[in-house]
C-alpha cells in the first residue's frame, strides 16, 4: 500500500476514534453496549488488537471484486498492527448462483449454475443436500471441460476437492465456503476473525442495542427517514423508508420464522411491548411491569430471533465492533444514508469515515485483457487509422518516402485539374489510385496486423458479457492471478464520510 494511502487511513482512523469517543463519553448507555459487544468479541476471539478494521459479506463463493475488500482490510490492519474482523452475513437470504464460461457449438458463452432456494431461506437455514451440491459442482465442471482452458479447469478441480473434503468431514456448505476463503486470506499473510451475524444476533449486547432503539423509536424512525429522503436521487432510492402507523413502528430488523426473514413492527407503551409480523400471523408480547432493563433485554433475547437489515448491521459494526469499516463499491450509496442517519440521530457534528474497495481481475479467456474502456478506445483508434490509410496512405509512410509520394499525388492532381479532356482526366485519376495502391502495398504488413488486432478487439467487444464478467467465482482463477502483487496493482480504493 502506498505511503499516501496509509496517511489518509491513519487520519480517518483518528477522526473515527474521536467521533466514537465523543459519542460514548456523552452517552453512558451506548458506552455500556460497547463494553458488552467487546465482551462478546473477546469471548469468541480473545483480545483483538486495535485498530479493529472490519469488512464482511454473505457466505457466497467470492469473486475477485470481493477478495479486494479482504485483501485491503488485511493489508491495512497488518501495517497498523491491528486486527481484521470479517462479518459472515449468514442472516441474509441465501443466493448461490455463479456465472461460468463455457463453449457451445465452438462459440464462447456464459452459463449460470446455482443451488435453488425456493423457500427463500436465510443462509442459517439453507441446507442443500449433498446430491444437489454434487450436481452443482458437476454441472460447473462440465461447462469448464467444454471451455477447454486447462488452468481454469485445474483451479476449479482443486477447489472442488477441498470443498468435498470439508463436506465429508461434516461441515455444512454455508460453513465450508468461508473456511476455504480464509485459506486464501492466509496465503496473503493474515487471518481474519470471522464473526457470523447469526451468532452476534443472539447476544445480550445485540438485544441491548435493539432495546436502545425501541426506547427512542419515534426519533430513530424520523431521523432514519430524513436520511433516506436526503439520499434519494430521481427514481433511485438505495434504502427503503421505515413505516409507522397507529403507534406501530417498522424495525430495521427481520423476524426469523422457520428460516425465512419477515418484516417486523414494534409497539410499546408503559406496560408492554409487542412485536408483530403479518406474515408470521402472531404477536410476541413482553410485559414491562415491574421489570428492570436487564430482565426486559433478557426476555427479548429468549423469545425473539431478529436479524439485522443492512443498515442496522453496519450501525452495529461501525459503532461497537470496529474503528474502520470496508465496504464494496455497490454499498456506498446506502452507507452514505446510514452515515447521515448516525450523525442526525446522535446529534454529532461530523460523520464517520468508511472505505469502499473493489478491483478487476479477469479470467484468462483471451490472453491478458486490457481494461474495457481502454479496449474501446484502442478499437476506435485502429478503426480510424484504417480509414485514414485508405484515404491518405502517404501520411503514414516514413518521412522521406511520404514526401515523395505527396509530391507525385500533388502533381497528378494539378495536371488533372488543368486537363479539359474527360479521358485524360480519368487517366490522371487512375494515376492517383495507382499511387495509393503502391503506398498501401508498402504498408501492407502494418495494415494486415491492424486488421487482425481490430478483429480481435471486435470479438472481445461483441462478447463483453463473457470476457469482462466481473463475478466469475474466484475458484476459476489460476493462482498466479490472485497474488498480493496482482491485487495491489488492480485495487481501487475510495474514502467516504
Amino acid at each position: 500500500m502506498s505511503g499516501d494511502n496509509m496517511v489518509d487511513i491513519k487520519q480517518a482512523l483518528r477522526e473515527n476514534r474521536e467521533w466514537l469517543k465523543r459519542l460514548f463519553s456523552g452517552n453512558p448507555e451506548m458506552q455500556q453496549i460497547k463494553r458488552e459487544f467487546d465482551d462478546c468479541l473477546e469471548h469468541q476471539h480473545g483480545a483483538l488488537q486495535h485498530p479493529r478494521i472490519a469488512t464482511g459479506h454473505q457466505p457466497v463463493i467470492y469473486y475477485p471484486g470481493l477478495l479486494f475488500k479482504d485483501f485491503f482490510t488485511g493489508e491495512t490492519a497488518t501495517e497498523l498492527g491491528g486486527s481484521v474482523l470479517n462479518m459472515v452475513v449468514d442472516t441474509d437470504q441465501a443466493q448461490l448462483e455463479i456465472p461460468v464460461p463455457t463453449r457451445k457449438d465452438g462459440e464462447l458463452n456464459k452459463a449460470r449454475v446455482g443451488l435453488s432456494n425456493p423457500q427463500e431461506k436465510a443462509y442459517t437455514a439453507f441446507r442443500p443436500s449433498r446430491q444437489s451440491i454434487d450436481h452443482f459442482l458437476g454441472e460447473t465442471e462440465q461447462h469448464l471441460h467444454a471451455l477447454s482452458v486447462n488452468p481454469i479447469l485445474e483451479s476449479f478441480q482443486a477447489y472442488r476437492q477441498n470443498l468435498c473434503q470439508l463436506l465429508d468431514q461434516g461441515h455444512s456448505l454455508v460453513d465450508s465456503i468461508p473456511l476455504l476463503r480464509r485459506r486464501l486470506n492466509k496465503k496473503w499473510g493474515f487471518s481474519p476473525a470471522d464473526l457470523t451475524v447469526s451468532h452476534l444476533a443472539g447476544s445480550y449486547a445485540y438485544f441491548h442495542y435493539l432495546w436502545y432503539i425501541i426506547q427512542r423509536i419515534d426519533s430513530y424512525t424520523r431521523h432514519y427517514n430524513q436520511a433516506v429522503e436526503q439520499g434519494k436521487r430521481d427514481n433511485y432510492q438505495p434504502v427503503k423508508f421505515l413505516q409507522s402507523k397507529d403507534g406501530w413502528y417498522e424495525l430495521p430488523f427481520w423476524l426469523s420464522e422457520q428460516g425465512r426473514r419477515l418484516p417486523v413492527m414494534v409497539y410499546k407503551d408503559s406496560t408492554m411491548m409487542s412485536f408483530r409480523s403479518h406474515q408470521a400471523g402472531r404477536d410476541t408480547t413482553i410485559s414491562l411491569d415491574g421489570k428492570d432493563e436487564t430482565s426486559i433485554i433478557s426476555e427479548m433475547q429468549e423469545k425473539l430471533e431478529l436479524y439485522p437489515k443492512a443498515t442496522a448491521l453496519t450501525q452495529i459494526i461501525r459503532l461497537f465492533l470496529s474503528e474502520l469499516f470496508i465496504h464494496g463499491r455497490g454499498a456506498v450509496e446506502y452507507e452514505k444514508i446510514n452515515n447521515a442517519f448516525l450523525q442526525k440521530f446522535f446529534a454529532m457534528e461530523s460523520r464517520l469515515h468508511f472505505y469502499a474497495v473493489t478491483g478487476d481481475i479477469f479470467l484468462p479467456l483471451a490472453g491478458d485483457l486490457p481494461p474495457y474502456q481502454e479496449l474501446k478506445k484502442a478499437h476506435r483508434a485502429k478503426s480510424k487509422w484504417l480509414k485514414q490509410v485508405s484515404r491518405n496512405p502517404e501520411d503514414h509512410l516514413e518521412n522521406g518516402l511520404s514526401e515523395r509520394y505527396k509530391e507525385k499525388k500533388k502533381e497528378a492532381a494539378r495536371m488533372m485539374s488543368q486537363e479539359e479532356s474527360p479521358d485524360k482526366r480519368k487517366s490522371y485519376h487512375r494515376q492517383l489510385e495507382a499511387l495509393n495502391e503502391e503506398m498501401k502495398n508498402l504498408l501492407a504488413d502494418k495494415i494486415e496486423e491492424t486488421r487482425k488486432e481490430l478483429q480481435r478487439y471486435e470479438n472481445l467487444l461483441q462478447k463483453k458479457e463473457v470476457y469482462f464478467e466481473r463475478q466469475y467465482p474466484y475458484f476459476l482463477y489460476p493462482g498466479h492471478l490472485l497474488t498480493r502483487a496482482n491485487l495491489r496493482q488492480n485495487i481501487k480504493v475510495e474514502q467516504h464520510n
